[in-house]
């Protein structure tokens, strides 16, 4: 996990990434609660009627991940790279089967 944070951290992109991410949360996160009051009292509709609005979000959700998943699959995926060790165990053993930049980065830090 240690070395993952250290790759991260290392790259610009992936930085800006995470960055998009941890905003973009925030944001989602300080909006949603504030569904009620779009409900109440922009629309003037009673309260119950937020249901219907988180149904059509989350189903929006799922289509939308459902389209990521259909154009995914049509790219190309990318080559994996096989970090060759010892016969020795390590602790990160689930990184084993890393993206190519991953495992030139773990031959600089061994």
């Amino acid at each position: 996990m240690k070395l993952g944070f250290r790759y991260v951290l290392a790259s610009s992109t992936l930085k800006t990434l995470g960055s998009c991410f941890v905003l973009a949360g925030l944001a989602l996160g300080l909006i949603q609660p504030l569904a009620i009051f779009l409900v109440t009292e922009r629309l003037a509709l009673p309260k119950e009627y937020l249901q219907w609005l988180m149904m059509a979000s989350g189903i929006a959700m799922m289509i939308g991940g459902g389209a990521t998943v259909a154009v995914s699959k049509k790219a190309a995926a990318p080559a994996f790279a096989f970090a060759r060790h010892g016969r020795k165990r390590r602790r990160d053993f689930p990184l084993r089967v890393v993206y190519p930049a991953v495992a030139h980065a773990r031959r600089e830090c061994d």
